[in-house]
């Protein structure tokens, strides 16, 4: 029975040792990979014309410069305070907007309590740039004495900029992006 015992032990052993090295095989070894079989080639081109992360930077630091007194005129439902950020359209939008509020006997009061101003995207010559404004909305309507009307919704919401940089080297938004109580 011994030598029976010892021969099973020993075949036992025999096929455990030759399944580890069937699976070794089969199995690469960590590090031990083949050579690769082509060859990569690195070319270099001249870089696309567009800007610098640096200069990325100093642009998106500009930019947000230019927007918080563009949301700050905006804010004051004073068109002519608009003037200098805003392209013509919008202040020619909000000048009939509000002439048509007081037509009726109300004004637009607008307040936000601004989460967060920030870049969002840029073009790749750093001449246009989207900012994300997200606020607590606060606006509401006002009676011409200013007396308040309605009420505020006081919900989270977002307003998107895209700001252009002009000839002279200012800012100015060339679109605003919003839910329609938003932006009237």
């Amino acid at each position: 029975m011994e030598i029976l015992g010892a021969r099973l032990s020993r075949t036992r052993l025999a096929l455990g040792l030759v399944g580890v090295a069937a699976a070794t095989a089969i199995l690469p070894l960590g590090g031990c990979a083949p050579q690769p079989s082509s060859q990569s080639t690195v070319i270099t081109q001249p870089q696309a014309q567009g800007i610098t992360p640096l200069q990325r930077g100093t642009i998106r630091r500009d930019v947000l410069d230019a927007a918080q007194p563009a949301l700050t005129a905006w804010l004051s439902s004073d068109p002519k305070a608009m003037a200098k950020y805003f392209k013509p359209y919008y202040v020619s939008y909000y000048t009939n907007l509000y002439s048509k509020y007081a037509k009726q006997g109300k004004q637009r009061v607008r307040k936000l309590k601004v989460s967060s101003m920030n870049v969002s995207d840029m073009n790749k010559t750093g001449t246009q740039a989207l900012v994300d404004v997200t606020f607590i909305d606060h606006q509401y309507f006002a009676d011409l004495k200013g007396n308040p009307i309605t009420k505020p919704t006081n919900k989270s919401t977002f307003i998107q900029l895209t700001l252009d940089k002009q000839k002279d080297g200012t800012w100015r938004v060339d679109n605003m992006i919003a839910d329609a109580p938003v932006l009237n």
